[in-house]
Protein backbone atom coordinates (compact mmCIF):
# COMPACT_ATOMS: atom_id res chain seq x y z
CA UNK A 1 0.00 0.00 0.00
CA UNK A 2 1.93 2.87 -0.70
CA UNK A 3 2.12 5.96 1.99
CA UNK A 4 -0.21 8.80 0.98
CA UNK A 5 0.74 12.19 1.36
CA UNK A 6 1.62 13.55 4.78
CA UNK A 7 -0.41 17.16 4.67
CA UNK A 8 -1.59 17.81 7.70
CA UNK A 9 -0.56 21.23 9.38
CA UNK A 10 0.02 19.10 12.84
CA UNK A 11 1.93 16.49 11.83
CA UNK A 12 5.52 15.57 10.31
CA UNK A 13 6.40 12.23 9.08
CA UNK A 14 10.09 10.59 8.93
CA UNK A 15 10.85 7.61 6.52
CA UNK A 16 14.37 6.36 6.78
CA UNK A 17 15.64 4.81 3.09
CA UNK A 18 18.78 4.01 4.59
CA UNK A 19 21.04 4.08 7.87
CA UNK A 20 18.89 2.40 10.58
CA UNK A 21 19.26 -1.40 9.22
CA UNK A 22 23.66 -0.72 9.27
CA UNK A 23 26.32 1.46 10.21
CA UNK A 24 26.22 4.03 6.55
CA UNK A 25 24.12 4.10 4.16
CA UNK A 26 22.80 7.42 5.79
CA UNK A 27 19.36 8.63 3.89
CA UNK A 28 16.41 9.81 5.75
CA UNK A 29 13.26 11.77 4.67
CA UNK A 30 11.24 14.14 6.64
CA UNK A 31 7.75 14.90 5.25
CA UNK A 32 5.49 18.43 6.44
CA UNK A 33 2.38 19.76 4.41
CA UNK A 34 3.77 17.66 1.55
CA UNK A 35 6.98 18.70 1.17
CA UNK A 36 9.65 16.69 1.47
CA UNK A 37 13.11 17.42 3.60
CA UNK A 38 16.15 15.22 2.81
CA UNK A 39 18.42 14.40 5.90
CA UNK A 40 22.13 13.07 3.63
CA UNK A 41 22.70 10.66 1.00
CA UNK A 42 25.56 8.39 1.75
CA UNK A 43 27.07 5.19 0.43
CA UNK A 44 28.06 2.10 2.28
CA UNK A 45 31.32 -0.04 1.08
CA UNK A 46 31.08 -3.44 0.61
CA UNK A 47 32.92 -6.18 2.40
CA UNK A 48 33.22 -9.84 2.20
CA UNK A 49 29.74 -10.93 2.43
CA UNK A 50 29.42 -8.75 -0.82
CA UNK A 51 32.21 -10.32 -3.15
CA UNK A 52 31.77 -8.49 -6.43
CA UNK A 53 30.51 -5.40 -4.98
CA UNK A 54 31.76 -2.44 -4.48
CA UNK A 55 28.91 -0.24 -3.09
CA UNK A 56 25.77 -0.08 -0.98
CA UNK A 57 23.05 2.51 -1.78
CA UNK A 58 19.63 3.40 -0.65
CA UNK A 59 16.90 2.50 -2.35
CA UNK A 60 14.88 5.95 -3.65
CA UNK A 61 12.68 4.08 -5.61
CA UNK A 62 9.76 5.74 -3.33
CA UNK A 63 11.01 9.04 -4.37
CA UNK A 64 10.10 9.20 -8.16
CA UNK A 65 6.60 9.47 -7.17
CA UNK A 66 7.67 12.64 -4.54
CA UNK A 67 10.37 14.33 -6.76
CA UNK A 68 8.41 17.36 -7.25
CA UNK A 69 7.89 17.77 -3.71
CA UNK A 70 11.79 17.85 -2.25
CA UNK A 71 12.44 21.00 -1.18
CA UNK A 72 15.65 20.22 0.01
CA UNK A 73 18.58 18.24 1.32
CA UNK A 74 20.76 18.67 3.88
CA UNK A 75 24.08 17.54 4.26
CA UNK A 76 26.11 17.51 7.51
CA UNK A 77 29.22 16.24 6.28
CA UNK A 78 31.24 15.18 3.61
CA UNK A 79 32.07 11.61 4.88
CA UNK A 80 31.32 8.81 2.19
CA UNK A 81 28.52 7.66 4.20
CA UNK A 82 26.72 10.82 3.78
CA UNK A 83 27.53 11.82 0.47
CA UNK A 84 28.63 8.98 -1.36
CA UNK A 85 25.34 8.23 -3.26
CA UNK A 86 24.40 11.89 -3.94
CA UNK A 87 25.60 11.01 -7.67
CA UNK A 88 22.80 8.05 -8.30
CA UNK A 89 20.16 10.59 -6.61
CA UNK A 90 21.26 13.66 -9.23
CA UNK A 91 21.23 10.56 -11.77
CA UNK A 92 17.57 9.75 -11.26
CA UNK A 93 15.95 12.89 -9.72
CA UNK A 94 17.97 15.42 -10.52
CA UNK A 95 19.68 17.64 -8.03
CA UNK A 96 17.95 19.28 -5.29
CA UNK A 97 18.93 22.58 -3.53
CA UNK A 98 21.39 21.19 -1.00
CA UNK A 99 22.57 22.88 2.25
CA UNK A 100 25.72 22.66 4.26
CA UNK A 101 29.30 24.03 5.03
CA UNK A 102 31.24 25.17 1.65
CA UNK A 103 34.01 22.97 2.63
CA UNK A 104 30.50 19.81 2.71
CA UNK A 105 29.32 21.30 -0.90
CA UNK A 106 32.31 21.25 -2.44
CA UNK A 107 33.50 17.25 -1.80
CA UNK A 108 29.91 16.67 -2.63
CA UNK A 109 30.62 18.32 -6.05
CA UNK A 110 34.06 16.26 -6.00
CA UNK A 111 32.20 13.46 -5.61
CA UNK A 112 29.91 13.89 -8.37
CA UNK A 113 32.88 14.79 -11.25
CA UNK A 114 34.39 11.63 -9.72
CA UNK A 115 31.23 9.07 -10.78
CA UNK A 116 30.95 11.42 -13.82
CA UNK A 117 28.08 12.82 -12.76
CA UNK A 118 28.01 16.27 -13.33
CA UNK A 119 24.95 18.20 -13.00
CA UNK A 120 24.97 22.01 -12.37
CA UNK A 121 23.94 22.01 -8.43
CA UNK A 122 21.86 24.31 -6.73
CA UNK A 123 24.77 24.29 -3.59
CA UNK A 124 23.93 27.10 -0.42
CA UNK A 125 26.49 27.60 1.71
CA UNK A 126 25.22 27.91 5.22
CA UNK A 127 27.69 28.93 8.71
CA UNK A 128 27.18 27.85 11.92
CA UNK A 129 24.24 29.53 14.07
CA UNK A 130 22.66 30.59 10.65
CA UNK A 131 18.82 29.98 10.08
CA UNK A 132 17.22 29.71 6.84
CA UNK A 133 14.13 28.98 5.21
CA UNK A 134 13.23 25.78 2.43
CA UNK A 135 9.92 25.10 1.93
CA UNK A 136 7.96 25.24 5.07
CA UNK A 137 10.34 24.66 7.20
CA UNK A 138 12.79 27.00 8.71
CA UNK A 139 16.56 25.26 9.38
CA UNK A 140 19.35 26.05 11.84
CA UNK A 141 22.88 25.13 11.63
CA UNK A 142 24.45 23.93 14.63
CA UNK A 143 28.14 23.21 15.08
CA UNK A 144 28.51 19.85 16.15
CA UNK A 145 32.04 18.09 17.06
CA UNK A 146 32.94 14.88 14.57
CA UNK A 147 36.23 13.88 13.03
CA UNK A 148 35.99 16.15 10.21
CA UNK A 149 35.70 20.15 10.04
CA UNK A 150 32.76 21.45 9.03
CA UNK A 151 30.04 18.94 10.77
CA UNK A 152 26.45 19.85 11.54
CA UNK A 153 23.34 19.01 13.23
CA UNK A 154 20.30 20.44 12.41
CA UNK A 155 17.23 22.15 14.17
CA UNK A 156 13.97 22.24 11.80
CA UNK A 157 11.09 24.13 12.82
CA UNK A 158 7.53 23.58 11.25
CA UNK A 159 3.97 24.02 12.53
CA UNK A 160 4.01 20.77 13.63
CA UNK A 161 6.79 21.43 16.13
CA UNK A 162 10.51 21.36 16.19
CA UNK A 163 12.78 18.61 15.14
CA UNK A 164 16.75 18.20 15.86
CA UNK A 165 19.34 15.60 14.09
CA UNK A 166 22.71 15.71 15.79
CA UNK A 167 24.29 14.03 12.52
CA UNK A 168 27.59 11.97 13.11
CA UNK A 169 28.80 13.92 16.95
CA UNK A 170 30.58 14.24 20.06
CA UNK A 171 30.92 16.43 22.61
CA UNK A 172 34.57 16.16 22.93
CA UNK A 173 35.51 20.01 24.88
CA UNK A 174 39.03 18.74 23.75
CA UNK A 175 38.17 19.47 19.57
CA UNK A 176 40.02 21.97 17.93
CA UNK A 177 38.37 25.45 18.17
CA UNK A 178 36.14 26.18 15.71
CA UNK A 179 35.28 22.38 15.58
CA UNK A 180 33.27 22.32 19.12
CA UNK A 181 29.59 21.08 20.03
CA UNK A 182 27.80 24.28 20.35
CA UNK A 183 26.76 23.11 24.00
CA UNK A 184 25.01 26.17 24.58
CA UNK A 185 22.81 26.50 21.71
CA UNK A 186 21.81 22.71 22.70
CA UNK A 187 21.04 23.24 25.79
CA UNK A 188 18.59 26.41 24.82
CA UNK A 189 16.76 23.80 22.93
CA UNK A 190 15.19 22.44 26.21
CA UNK A 191 13.05 25.35 26.50
CA UNK A 192 11.45 24.96 23.12
CA UNK A 193 9.79 21.63 23.66
CA UNK A 194 11.46 19.62 21.33
CA UNK A 195 8.86 17.31 19.22
CA UNK A 196 11.83 14.82 18.17
CA UNK A 197 15.33 14.25 18.59
CA UNK A 198 16.68 11.93 16.24
CA UNK A 199 20.49 10.87 17.69
CA UNK A 200 23.79 8.84 16.28
CA UNK A 201 23.56 5.29 17.31
CA UNK A 202 27.24 4.37 15.92
CA UNK A 203 28.83 4.23 19.57
CA UNK A 204 25.53 3.56 22.01
CA UNK A 205 27.22 0.74 22.96
CA UNK A 206 30.54 1.92 24.31
CA UNK A 207 31.85 4.15 27.15
CA UNK A 208 32.62 7.82 26.21
CA UNK A 209 35.73 9.36 27.83
CA UNK A 210 38.27 6.79 27.21
CA UNK A 211 39.95 9.23 24.42
CA UNK A 212 40.02 12.71 23.47
CA UNK A 213 41.08 14.74 20.73
CA UNK A 214 43.94 16.75 23.10
CA UNK A 215 45.13 13.07 24.45
CA UNK A 216 45.12 11.78 20.72
CA UNK A 217 47.47 14.95 20.09
CA UNK A 218 49.83 14.60 22.90
CA UNK A 219 50.16 10.76 22.47
CA UNK A 220 51.38 11.26 19.03
CA UNK A 221 53.69 13.90 20.09
CA UNK A 222 55.26 11.20 21.94
CA UNK A 223 55.60 8.54 19.59
CA UNK A 224 57.17 11.21 16.83
CA UNK A 225 59.78 12.70 20.22
CA UNK A 226 60.80 8.64 21.13
CA UNK A 227 61.07 6.49 18.00
CA UNK A 228 64.23 6.71 16.37
CA UNK A 229 63.26 6.40 12.57
CA UNK A 230 60.75 7.08 10.46
CA UNK A 231 57.32 6.83 11.56
CA UNK A 232 54.60 6.38 9.50
CA UNK A 233 51.04 7.12 10.32
CA UNK A 234 47.88 5.80 8.71
CA UNK A 235 44.16 7.09 9.36
CA UNK A 236 41.47 8.11 7.27
CA UNK A 237 41.93 11.16 4.46
CA UNK A 238 39.09 12.20 5.38
CA UNK A 239 40.18 12.69 9.33
CA UNK A 240 41.68 16.13 8.63
CA UNK A 241 41.47 16.88 12.64
CA UNK A 242 44.00 13.77 12.70
CA UNK A 243 46.22 15.08 9.70
CA UNK A 244 46.40 18.41 11.20
CA UNK A 245 47.57 16.58 14.93
CA UNK A 246 50.04 14.90 12.85
CA UNK A 247 51.59 18.30 10.97
CA UNK A 248 52.03 20.06 14.44
CA UNK A 249 53.14 16.86 16.14
CA UNK A 250 55.89 16.57 12.68
CA UNK A 251 56.52 20.73 13.47
CA UNK A 252 57.26 20.36 17.26
CA UNK A 253 59.76 17.59 16.85
CA UNK A 254 61.92 18.57 13.54
CA UNK A 255 60.69 16.30 11.37
CA UNK A 256 59.71 16.73 7.42
CA UNK A 257 56.21 15.49 6.21
CA UNK A 258 55.00 13.54 2.51
CA UNK A 259 52.01 12.55 1.48
CA UNK A 260 50.49 9.43 0.55
CA UNK A 261 48.00 8.28 -0.85
CA UNK A 262 45.59 10.38 -3.87
CA UNK A 263 42.63 10.40 -1.39
CA UNK A 264 45.00 11.42 0.96
CA UNK A 265 46.42 14.21 -1.13
CA UNK A 266 43.43 15.64 -2.92
CA UNK A 267 41.63 15.80 1.08
CA UNK A 268 44.64 17.50 2.16
CA UNK A 269 44.90 20.42 -0.31
CA UNK A 270 40.96 20.74 -0.44
CA UNK A 271 41.31 21.26 3.09
CA UNK A 272 44.29 23.45 2.81
CA UNK A 273 42.33 25.79 0.41
CA UNK A 274 39.31 26.06 2.00
CA UNK A 275 41.58 27.32 5.67
CA UNK A 276 40.97 23.97 7.69
CA UNK A 277 44.25 22.48 7.48
CA UNK A 278 47.59 24.42 7.98
CA UNK A 279 51.24 24.13 8.25
CA UNK A 280 54.58 26.47 7.57
CA UNK A 281 56.47 26.64 4.75
CA UNK A 282 58.40 23.70 3.82
CA UNK A 283 57.38 21.26 5.88
CA UNK A 284 55.08 19.10 3.60
CA UNK A 285 57.48 17.99 1.05
CA UNK A 286 57.35 15.32 -1.88
CA UNK A 287 58.29 11.57 -1.22
CA UNK A 288 61.30 11.80 -2.81
CA UNK A 289 62.78 15.01 -0.93
CA UNK A 290 61.76 13.38 2.42
CA UNK A 291 63.89 10.16 0.97
CA UNK A 292 66.97 11.64 1.21
CA UNK A 293 66.48 13.73 5.11
CA UNK A 294 67.45 11.30 8.13
CA UNK A 295 65.40 8.68 9.46
CA UNK A 296 64.70 10.22 12.33
CA UNK A 297 63.59 13.66 10.52
CA UNK A 298 60.89 12.24 8.42
CA UNK A 299 57.07 11.46 8.80
CA UNK A 300 55.01 9.40 6.04
CA UNK A 301 50.97 10.13 6.03
CA UNK A 302 49.58 7.56 4.25
CA UNK A 303 45.88 6.15 3.23
CA UNK A 304 44.58 2.54 3.65
CA UNK A 305 44.76 2.38 7.39
CA UNK A 306 41.93 -0.25 6.65
CA UNK A 307 44.66 -2.63 4.89
CA UNK A 308 42.87 -2.11 1.32
CA UNK A 309 45.39 -4.16 -0.78
CA UNK A 310 45.76 -0.81 -3.30
CA UNK A 311 45.90 1.68 -0.39
CA UNK A 312 49.61 3.58 -0.13
CA UNK A 313 50.36 1.60 3.16
CA UNK A 314 50.17 -1.88 2.19
CA UNK A 315 52.09 -0.67 -1.12
CA UNK A 316 54.57 0.75 1.32
CA UNK A 317 55.36 -2.24 2.89
CA UNK A 318 55.20 -4.22 0.18
CA UNK A 319 57.82 -2.68 -1.47
CA UNK A 320 56.31 0.45 -3.78
CA UNK A 321 58.44 3.20 -2.99
CA UNK A 322 62.00 1.43 -2.13
CA UNK A 323 63.78 4.91 -1.16
CA UNK A 324 61.12 5.14 1.77
CA UNK A 325 61.20 1.16 2.86
CA UNK A 326 60.80 0.23 6.20
CA UNK A 327 63.17 -0.41 8.50
CA UNK A 328 63.79 -1.79 12.10
CA UNK A 329 64.40 1.69 13.63
CA UNK A 330 60.72 2.81 12.12
CA UNK A 331 57.14 2.48 13.48
CA UNK A 332 53.81 2.69 11.62
CA UNK A 333 50.92 3.99 13.61
CA UNK A 334 47.43 2.68 12.80
CA UNK A 335 45.21 6.02 13.89
CA UNK A 336 41.78 4.72 12.96
CA UNK A 337 39.15 2.11 13.98
CA UNK A 338 39.31 -1.45 12.34
CA UNK A 339 36.01 -1.33 10.62
CA UNK A 340 34.40 -4.95 10.76
CA UNK A 341 34.67 -6.89 7.51
CA UNK A 342 38.68 -5.80 7.03
CA UNK A 343 39.96 -8.10 9.63
CA UNK A 344 41.81 -10.33 7.65
CA UNK A 345 43.06 -7.29 5.09
CA UNK A 346 44.45 -5.89 8.52
CA UNK A 347 46.12 -9.27 9.54
CA UNK A 348 47.72 -9.82 5.72
CA UNK A 349 49.02 -5.58 6.43
CA UNK A 350 50.74 -6.40 10.22
CA UNK A 351 52.57 -9.48 8.61
CA UNK A 352 54.33 -7.56 5.87
CA UNK A 353 55.11 -4.68 7.87
CA UNK A 354 56.63 -7.20 10.38
CA UNK A 355 58.67 -8.65 7.36
CA UNK A 356 60.03 -5.15 7.12
CA UNK A 357 61.07 -5.58 10.76
CA UNK A 358 59.22 -2.51 11.78
CA UNK A 359 56.77 -1.75 14.79
CA UNK A 360 53.31 -1.86 13.93
CA UNK A 361 51.21 0.20 16.43
CA UNK A 362 47.44 0.01 16.64
CA UNK A 363 44.58 1.65 18.98
CA UNK A 364 44.15 -1.70 20.75
CA UNK A 365 48.10 -1.48 21.48
CA UNK A 366 48.94 1.74 22.26
CA UNK A 367 46.07 4.16 24.68
CA UNK A 368 44.93 7.73 23.09
CA UNK A 369 46.27 6.50 19.49
CA UNK A 370 42.97 6.96 18.16
CA UNK A 371 39.71 8.46 19.60
CA UNK A 372 36.62 8.06 17.72
CA UNK A 373 34.05 11.01 16.07
CA UNK A 374 31.09 9.53 17.74
CA UNK A 375 29.54 9.31 20.96
CA UNK A 376 29.48 6.89 23.44
CA UNK A 377 27.02 6.64 26.16
CA UNK A 378 27.85 9.31 28.55
CA UNK A 379 27.70 12.11 25.63
CA UNK A 380 24.28 10.81 24.33
CA UNK A 381 22.94 10.91 28.22
CA UNK A 382 23.76 14.21 28.27
CA UNK A 383 22.76 15.10 24.56
CA UNK A 384 19.08 13.51 25.89
CA UNK A 385 19.16 15.59 28.77
CA UNK A 386 20.01 18.59 27.09
CA UNK A 387 17.42 18.46 24.42
CA UNK A 388 14.84 16.98 26.46
CA UNK A 389 12.50 15.54 23.69
CA UNK A 390 9.07 14.33 23.56
CA UNK A 391 10.24 11.54 21.19
CA UNK A 392 13.81 9.69 20.15
CA UNK A 393 14.33 8.31 17.08
CA UNK A 394 18.43 6.57 17.26
CA UNK A 395 19.63 6.79 13.63
CA UNK A 396 22.88 6.07 12.13
CA UNK A 397 23.29 2.19 13.07
CA UNK A 398 22.19 -0.96 13.22
CA UNK A 399 18.77 -2.47 15.34
CA UNK A 400 21.33 -3.68 18.13
CA UNK A 401 23.06 0.05 18.46
CA UNK A 402 19.33 1.92 17.82
CA UNK A 403 18.17 -0.56 20.63
CA UNK A 404 21.62 0.27 23.03
CA UNK A 405 20.31 3.82 22.54
CA UNK A 406 16.64 3.26 23.22
CA UNK A 407 17.58 1.63 26.16
CA UNK A 408 20.10 4.22 27.80
CA UNK A 409 17.09 7.43 27.30
CA UNK A 410 14.56 4.63 28.99
CA UNK A 411 16.78 4.28 32.19
CA UNK A 412 17.40 8.09 32.60
CA UNK A 413 13.66 8.11 32.47
CA UNK A 414 12.19 8.12 28.76
CA UNK A 415 9.10 6.87 28.33
CA UNK A 416 9.63 3.50 26.15
CA UNK A 417 6.37 4.56 23.74
CA UNK A 418 8.32 7.66 22.80
CA UNK A 419 11.47 5.85 21.69
CA UNK A 420 10.85 4.67 18.36
CA UNK A 421 13.05 2.06 17.02
CA UNK A 422 12.46 2.93 12.95
CA UNK A 423 14.15 0.55 10.65
CA UNK A 424 14.69 1.10 6.74
CA UNK A 425 11.53 2.13 5.02
CA UNK A 426 9.33 2.18 8.46
CA UNK A 427 7.46 5.42 8.28
CA UNK A 428 5.91 7.25 11.65
CA UNK A 429 4.04 10.10 11.60
CA UNK A 430 4.62 12.50 14.46
CA UNK A 431 2.39 15.19 16.25
CA UNK A 432 2.29 16.59 19.60
CA UNK A 433 -0.62 14.11 20.20
CA UNK A 434 0.80 10.69 19.54
CA UNK A 435 2.97 8.65 16.63
CA UNK A 436 1.46 6.41 14.36
CA UNK A 437 3.80 4.11 12.34
CA UNK A 438 2.68 3.70 8.72
CA UNK A 439 3.41 1.22 6.21
CA UNK A 440 7.01 -0.40 5.54
CA UNK A 441 8.27 0.05 2.13
CA UNK A 442 10.42 -2.66 0.81
CA UNK A 443 13.94 -1.30 1.16
CA UNK A 444 16.79 -3.47 0.45
CA UNK A 445 20.28 -1.55 -0.92
CA UNK A 446 21.29 -1.05 -3.93
CA UNK A 447 24.20 -2.65 -5.08
CA UNK A 448 26.64 -1.33 -7.38
CA UNK A 449 30.14 -2.56 -8.77
CA UNK A 450 33.43 -1.07 -8.13
CA UNK A 451 32.93 1.18 -11.62
CA UNK A 452 29.37 2.40 -10.61
CA UNK A 453 27.58 -0.55 -12.84
CA UNK A 454 24.34 -1.99 -10.86
CA UNK A 455 24.41 -5.36 -9.55
CA UNK A 456 21.84 -8.00 -9.10
CA UNK A 457 21.08 -10.11 -6.04
CA UNK A 458 21.08 -12.88 -8.56
CA UNK A 459 24.68 -12.32 -9.30
CA UNK A 460 25.85 -11.90 -6.02
CA UNK A 461 23.68 -15.19 -5.06
CA UNK A 462 26.15 -16.95 -7.72
CA UNK A 463 29.42 -15.31 -6.47
CA UNK A 464 29.02 -16.47 -2.98
CA UNK A 465 28.37 -20.11 -4.41
CA UNK A 466 31.14 -19.68 -6.03
CA UNK A 467 33.59 -18.29 -3.52
CA UNK A 468 31.90 -21.31 -0.81
CA UNK A 469 31.34 -24.29 -3.33
CA UNK A 470 33.19 -23.78 -6.54
CA UNK A 471 31.75 -24.41 -10.46
CA UNK A 472 30.87 -27.41 -12.02
CA UNK A 473 30.47 -26.92 -15.84
CA UNK A 474 28.43 -29.43 -17.66
CA UNK A 475 28.50 -30.13 -21.34
CA UNK A 476 26.12 -32.30 -23.09
CA UNK A 477 25.64 -33.12 -26.72
CA UNK A 478 22.39 -34.61 -27.65
CA UNK A 479 22.41 -37.82 -29.57
CA UNK A 480 22.22 -38.03 -33.50
CA UNK A 481 19.59 -40.82 -32.74
CA UNK A 482 17.83 -42.74 -29.86
CA UNK A 483 20.33 -45.72 -29.82
CA UNK A 484 23.32 -43.37 -29.22
CA UNK A 485 23.98 -41.93 -25.77
CA UNK A 486 24.29 -38.66 -24.60
CA UNK A 487 28.05 -37.29 -24.74
CA UNK A 488 28.70 -36.02 -20.99
CA UNK A 489 32.04 -33.77 -20.44
CA UNK A 490 31.92 -32.13 -17.06
CA UNK A 491 34.60 -29.23 -15.84
CA UNK A 492 35.38 -28.50 -12.54
CA UNK A 493 36.89 -25.64 -10.52
CA UNK A 494 37.51 -25.24 -6.95
CA UNK A 495 35.52 -28.41 -5.89
CA UNK A 496 39.09 -30.50 -5.38
CA UNK A 497 43.08 -30.19 -5.44
CA UNK A 498 43.79 -30.83 -8.87
CA UNK A 499 45.47 -34.16 -9.28
CA UNK A 500 43.89 -37.71 -8.98
CA UNK A 501 41.44 -37.31 -6.30
CA UNK A 502 39.52 -34.54 -8.73
CA UNK A 503 39.78 -36.74 -12.04
CA UNK A 504 38.40 -39.52 -10.14
CA UNK A 505 35.51 -37.74 -8.68
CA UNK A 506 35.02 -36.20 -11.88
CA UNK A 507 34.57 -39.33 -13.40
CA UNK A 508 32.14 -40.55 -10.88
CA UNK A 509 29.70 -37.93 -11.59
CA UNK A 510 30.21 -38.21 -15.47
CA UNK A 511 29.08 -42.48 -15.16
CA UNK A 512 26.48 -41.30 -12.73
CA UNK A 513 24.99 -38.75 -15.15
CA UNK A 514 25.50 -40.97 -18.25
CA UNK A 515 23.85 -43.20 -16.54
CA UNK A 516 20.52 -40.89 -15.56
CA UNK A 517 20.87 -39.88 -19.56
CA UNK A 518 20.74 -42.99 -20.66
CA UNK A 519 17.29 -43.26 -21.05
CA UNK A 520 16.48 -39.84 -22.83
CA UNK A 521 15.44 -39.63 -25.99
CA UNK A 522 17.07 -37.34 -28.14
CA UNK A 523 13.78 -34.84 -28.53
CA UNK A 524 13.27 -34.34 -25.10
CA UNK A 525 12.80 -30.41 -24.04
CA UNK A 526 15.52 -28.76 -23.19
CA UNK A 527 14.31 -27.32 -20.15
CA UNK A 528 12.94 -31.14 -19.02
CA UNK A 529 16.69 -32.25 -19.61
CA UNK A 530 18.27 -29.31 -17.87
CA UNK A 531 16.31 -30.10 -14.58
CA UNK A 532 17.30 -33.57 -14.72
CA UNK A 533 21.14 -32.58 -15.49
CA UNK A 534 20.67 -30.62 -12.28
CA UNK A 535 19.11 -32.81 -9.86
CA UNK A 536 21.52 -35.76 -10.02
CA UNK A 537 24.26 -33.20 -10.21
CA UNK A 538 23.42 -31.90 -7.12
CA UNK A 539 22.35 -35.08 -4.91
CA UNK A 540 25.70 -36.42 -6.12
CA UNK A 541 27.25 -33.15 -5.35
CA UNK A 542 26.04 -32.79 -1.88
CA UNK A 543 27.18 -36.58 -1.48
CA UNK A 544 30.67 -35.98 -2.40
CA UNK A 545 31.37 -31.88 -1.10
CA UNK A 546 28.49 -32.05 1.48
CA UNK A 547 27.72 -28.85 -0.72
CA UNK A 548 26.28 -27.84 -4.47
CA UNK A 549 28.63 -25.76 -6.52
CA UNK A 550 26.79 -23.37 -8.95
CA UNK A 551 26.34 -25.38 -12.21
CA UNK A 552 26.72 -23.90 -15.45
CA UNK A 553 24.90 -26.64 -17.86
CA UNK A 554 25.88 -26.27 -21.80
CA UNK A 555 23.18 -27.79 -24.39
CA UNK A 556 25.64 -28.15 -27.61
CA UNK A 557 25.62 -23.91 -28.39
CA UNK A 558 22.92 -23.60 -25.84
CA UNK A 559 24.48 -22.14 -21.79
CA UNK A 560 22.03 -22.77 -18.42
CA UNK A 561 23.38 -20.46 -15.63
CA UNK A 562 21.75 -21.85 -12.04
CA UNK A 563 20.32 -19.30 -11.05
CA UNK A 564 20.22 -20.41 -7.09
Amino acid sequence: MPLPVCDHPDQIRLLPLGGHNEVGMNLLVMEHQGALLLFDCGARFADSSTPGVGRLLPEISWLHQRRADICGLLLSHGHEDHIGALPWLYAELGAPPLFGAPFTLELARRNGVAQKSTPDLDRHAVAPGETFTCGPFVIEAVSISHSIPANYGWIVRCAAGTLVHSGDFRLDPAAPAGQRTDLARLARLADEEVLVLLADSTNAGQQSGASSSDQVARQLHRQLAETPGMVVLSTFASHLTRLQQALSAARNNNRRVALLGASLIDSCALASQQGLLSSPPGLVVPPEELAHLPRAQRLLLASGCQGEPQGALARLAGGAWPALALQTTDSVLLSARAIPGNELALQRLAHRIGQQGARLLTPAEIPNLHCSGHAGTTELRLLHALVRPRYLVPTHGHAGLRQQQALLAQTDGHEPGHCLLLDNGQAVRLSRHGSQRETTLSCPPRLYGPAGEPQSETALRQRRRLAHQGLLIARLRRPPATAKPWQVQLVGRGLWDAGTLAAARLRQLTEALEQELANVRPETPTATVEALVQRCLKYHCKRQLLGTPLLVILFDDEVHLDSQ
